[in-house]
């Protein structure tokens, strides 16, 4: 006969002096027999490590059912997976566990998480170079800025930590380049709009038909920008017209995105 359930219910402490599992404070226990295996319990109740222990889940080491508790418990799950009651820093083990830099908590349960750590000083923090630098979590590419921009387009290197670099970083668009005003990111590449007939004078001012692009020089004469030939207004980029075999601009609605209309010509805006 399956040993049945004790007439009134034992405290903790009691079933502790008996070897039973651990129950939660709070918690009402009842006696838990030896076994070797299921059949020696009542019904509703598992054989455990040698105990009939009720299958009634409270926690644990599965995620859900304290009868199968785990050995150790995993710091920073969120789960009482020993099934002591305790869980993450409210257990001792985890007090001094090794803290990782990009996870979000705060492993050896000393307050700081992550960055906040000196542990993790230049440790990476997240994707595209972050590291942590001065107890936060920065970019590399930016001095440690935790909110950078892409502060150059012609570096080489990922400024803001966006997974994007110079000109194929959108915040690019239109910024020097190269050697020279006239060079800049247009689309995803650094081009001289002294010279390009798809970018003439400013990036998307196209030169159509025959026309061809050509540089136009200041006084003292630098190259400042490009021009587009022309036969018509029709071969202008734009509302520009047509004015002595050359395109040029009317106002600064003639010109690109940062760029103003000086003296019939578009230029970058410094």
């Amino acid at each position: 006969m399956r040993p049945g359930r004790p007439a009134a219910p034992l405290t903790t402490a009691i079933l502790l002096g008996l070897g039973a599992c651990f129950v939660p404070p709070g918690e009402v226990a009842e006696l838990r027999f030896a076994c070797t295996d299921d059949g020696a319990c009542a019904e509703g109740w598992l054989c455990i490590h040698g105990v009939c222990t009720r299958d009634e889940p409270w926690g644990g080491g599965d995620g859900g059912a304290c009868a199968d508790p785990a050995e150790e418990e995993v710091c920073g799950n969120g789960v009482d997976d020993d099934c002591n009651g305790l869980t993450d820093c409210e257990e001792a083990a985890c007090h001094g566990s090794t803290e990782l830099c990009a996870n979000g908590v705060d492993d050896d349960c000393d307050g700081l998480t992550d960055c906040e750590q000196a542990v993790c000083d230049l440790q990476a923090c997240g994707p595209h170079g972050r590291l942590c630098i001065a107890l936060r979590c920065g970019c590399s590419g930016n001095g440690g800025a935790a909110e950078p921009v892409e502060r150059s387009c012609s570096d080489g290197v990922d400024n803001d930590c966006d997974g994007r670099i110079d000109c194929g970083d959108e915040d690019c668009s239109g910024q020097r380049c190269g050697d020279g005003d006239t060079w800049r990111c247009c689309g995803e590449g650094c081009v001289d709009v002294s010279a390009t007939k798809s970018h003439c004078g400013g990036c998307g001012l196209n030169c159509k038909g025959p026309g061809s692009c050509s540089p136009v020089r200041e006084d003292a004469g630098v190259v400042i920008t490009g021009r587009c030939s022309c036969n018509s207004s029709g071969h202008c980029p734009g509302s520009q017209t047509c004015s002595a075999n050359r395109c040029g601009c009317d106002q600064d609605a003639d010109c690109g995105a940062q760029q103003q209309c000086l003296a019939g010509v578009c230029v970058y805006v410094p």
